[in-house]
């Protein structure tokens, strides 16, 4: 992991996911020992500000809360991004309690590709992804959502909430305000 430095992408795992990851780590015995040493004072994944190491999106969007906190499923609206099917979070114990396992795996790989889908929109909204490879990447995910029963949902989904569109630029290399059209 070292090698490499992976760049952590949640959305409020700083609060959930990434407590929870380290107390489960820490029953079970298991060591994070480059998570917790990597960087430096300013530049880590336990830094709330860097987010080169660990972009909480939920912080990054909210300006580290100078603004509202807008929940994924707002978010992924705004986007027009198909959100939350059929199960959110506050389902989750229900859904454990009634030993649907995999029913909570299909809710987190979805959360997952929701996260994916903002955080590809908020690279290219930075300017570090080209229109060109926001697209393809999105081209891509959309090919691996044909794979799994729950992701073929979600890209049905998909093509529903935002019409398939992806992202059109004008010859002058500038973002029409506010259109998408079809990619062929």
């Amino acid at each position: 992991m070292s090698e490499k430095r992976p760049r952590l992408v949640s959305f409020n795992g700083r609060t959930f996911d990434i407590p929870v990851l380290k107390y489960r780590a820490m029953i079970h015995g298991i060591q994070a020992e480059y998570f917790h040493k990597a960087g430096d004072k300013w530049n880590s994944y336990n830094q709330r500000y860097s987010s080169d190491w660990h972009c909480d999106l939920l912080e990054t969007l909210s300006d580290f809360g100078a603004s509202a906190r807008v929940k994924m499923n707002e978010v992924c609206a705004a986007f027009n991004l198909p959100g939350k099917i059929g199960v959110d979070g506050s389902q989750v114990m229900g859904l454990y309690d009634s030993g649907k396992i995999q029913e909570i795996r299909d809710y987190c790989e979805t959360d997952v590709v929701n996260t994916y889908l903002i955080y590809l929109r908020f690279m290219y909204h930075q300017g570090r992804i080209t229109t060109e490879s926001y697209n393809k990447s999105i081209e891509e995910l959309l090919l691996e959502c044909e794979k799994k029963e729950h992701l073929k949902k979600f890209k049905e989904e998909w093509e529903i909430t935002c019409g398939g569109n992806f992202v059109s630029v004008q010859r002058s290399g500038k973002i029409k305000s506010g259109q998408v059209v079809l990619k062929t």
